[in-house]
């Protein structure tokens, strides 16, 4: 978190920024940005900000910086505009740049990031006081930011070095992918089950009970994790929870976690940006412990998972299919050495020869990728829907990135805006007369899935249809929120561009009206349980009454 920074809320250089500067300082700033550097301080400041204020200047800049320095100012442009510098160096790396001369990772130095400091497209937090302007490294951990202005100018995409990875032909029909109305249902049903909890509850130890984890989990049909066509996602729960939160969807209060979005939140902006946090949530989450972390460098800023997903952006052609074993060689081409422990390996094993623990320690490095990049194409990716996948070979596990993946993944090539009701062939979907809605996935809207997650339960998802099913309780539910009898009506209607089934509009219409009359029990007390199953066993056990959501009894 920026503490000595004075920033505004669309990170812009202001005076206040500049003003810890000495006039030396200021000078030579000012000539990367073409002044003369004769100016008092003021004078200086005032060059600066004047060429941040226009776009021409900028785009001057820009068109002299070599590919280096555009692809390092993508990826702050991508990162919010702050990170650290370690962080920045080693995406560099990834992505087939040379940024520090050589391994510097062990001393926790960089001496690339303070060439771009020197040449006045960034600045750095001011509480590293070993760092100035005629500094030759900055420490990996401090922060660095820049003008939003000029990230906003920026032309792409950046230039990326290919990996040397090699397509395989394993034919494109045989592999299994996620849509993104499937990632947008399942995301409205964890927004939805996590309000119908009404947040969740924390031990003294700050973290959340194991009855919510379990009920949350039940609700979403997740009490053994979860299967997608084949590849399982074990601890999907615990990621789920934690991407949500640092996403600040789900925030601790006392001695609770409150869910602070609600369903609509999804389609308040493009999917596809949501998306994109959701990933780079997944990639600040914390360190990973490896097996053999002997021989890879475990520091803060270089954990290979953030490397491996960075060096899949190398791919060649990412339309194209590859192996993780195939892939993992590549990358260790490029991160590999840097990656490793400073400390030879053969030093570790006295009696071992220099190259056969080289050889060894490859051998191990690239078992560890392999199985690193399994986890998170099989689990996470997968469920995002960015990969498709083959079951495993003998080269390991086939993959290759969807359309909506590379969209994700690649540079320039992301819409900066979704349309909110895209033109379809045909009806979103079909209410049948036993009350099943057969939803056509290449036609519905985000705002329309939005529409049957919170109206009806689902019951069924295939890969270009789903099946929902409209109860009394889940018409309530959606009543509950808001909506208005005329308004449900209204919006199956429109869905199916077709008059509803007589007895299903009829039904929905009784419905509603059981909801508007008020029952009146008299001497009755509400008995409230701390989960689902300790209500069973309570009437099991010969409690009498009437049950009252899932955690509570109505009792005489």
């Amino acid at each position: 978190m920026i503490t000595s920074i004075k920033l505004d809320s669309q990170l812009r250089f202001t005076a206040e920024t500049f003003r810890p500067f000495s006039e030396v300082e200021l000078r030579n700033l000012s000539k990367t940005w073409g002044g003369s550097g004769t100016w008092r301080k003021t004078g200086c400041i005032k060059y600066i900000l004047d060429s941040l204020a226009q776009p021409e200047r900028i785009r001057e800049r820009l068109s002299i910086l070599p590919e280096m320095d555009m692809a390092a100012l993508w990826i702050l442009r991508e990162q919010g505009g702050v990170m650290r510098a370690g962080d920045l160096e080693w995406i560099l790396r990834c992505y087939g740049y040379n940024p520090s001369g050589g391994t510097t990772l062990g001393y926790n130095r960089c001496v690339y990031v303070p060439q771009l400091i020197q040449n006045g497209l960034l600045l750095w937090d001011q509480e590293d006081y070993f760092f100035s302007l005629n500094s030759r490294s900055i420490s990996s951990h401090t922060l660095v930011w820049i003008d939003g202005r000029i990230t906003d100018e920026l032309m792409g995409p950046p230039t990326i070095v290919p990996l040397n990875a090699h397509p395989l032909q394993a034919p494109a029909d045989a592999a299994a992918y996620r849509r993104p109305s499937h990632v947008l249902m399942d995301c409205l049903a964890i927004t939805r089950a996590l309000q119908q909890m009404q947040g969740l509850r924390l031990t003294q130890q700050g973290t959340v009970r194991v009855a919510d984890v379990r009920q949350f989990a039940k609700l979403l049909g997740w009490e053994k994790g979860a299967t997608y066509a084949g590849f399982t996602f074990p601890n999907i729960v615990e990621v789920v929870l934690a991407i949500w939160t640092r996403c600040h969807w789900l925030v601790k209060g006392d001695g609770e976690v409150k869910l602070t979005i609600t369903p609509e939140y999804f389609n308040s902006k493009p999917f596809e940006e949501i998306v994109s946090l959701m990933m780079g949530s997944y990639l600040a989450r914390p360190r990973v412990t490896y097996p053999h972390s002997d021989i890879i460098y475990t520091g803060e800023e270089a954990t290979l998972p953030v490397g491996l997903v960075y060096c899949m952006r190398a791919l060649p052609e990412m339309a194209r299919t590859y192996a993780t074993s195939h892939f993992a060689a590549a990358a260790y081409q490029r991160i590999g050495d840097y990656t490793m422990r400073l400390r030879p390996y053969y030093q570790q094993r006295p009696g071992l020869a220099e190259k056969d623990a080289d050889a060894e320690a490859k051998k191990q490095w690239l078992t560890i990728a392999d199985t690193l990049c399994t986890e998170m194409l099989t689990g996470w990716m997968y469920w995002l829907g960015l990969v498709a996948l083959q079951q495993e070979s003998s080269e390991g596990l086939i993959f290759r990135f969807t359309e909506f993946g590379q969209r994700i993944m690649g540079y320039g090539v992301r819409a900066k805006a979704a349309k909110k009701a895209a033109e379809t062939a045909g009806p979103a979907w079909v209410v049948q007369p036993n009350f099943d809605v057969i939803v056509y996935l290449d036609n519905v809207t985000p705002e329309q899935l939005a529409f049957l997650e919170t109206h009806g339960e689902r019951r069924q998802m295939e890969m270009h249809t789903a099946r929902y099913v409209l109860t009394r309780e889940s018409i309530h539910h959606g009543m509950d929120t808001g909506t208005s009898l005329k308004d449900v009506i209204a919006a199956l209607r429109a869905g199916a561009s077709a008059a509803l089934p007589q007895n299903v509009e009829r039904e929905i219409r009784s419905w509603a009206e059981l909801r508007e009359r008020i029952t009146v029990h008299p001497a009755c007390r509400i008995i409230a349980f701390e989960t689902s199953r300790e209500r069973d066993r309570a009437l099991q056990a010969g409690l009498q009454g009437r049950l009252l959501g899932d955690l509570y009894v109505l009792a005489p």
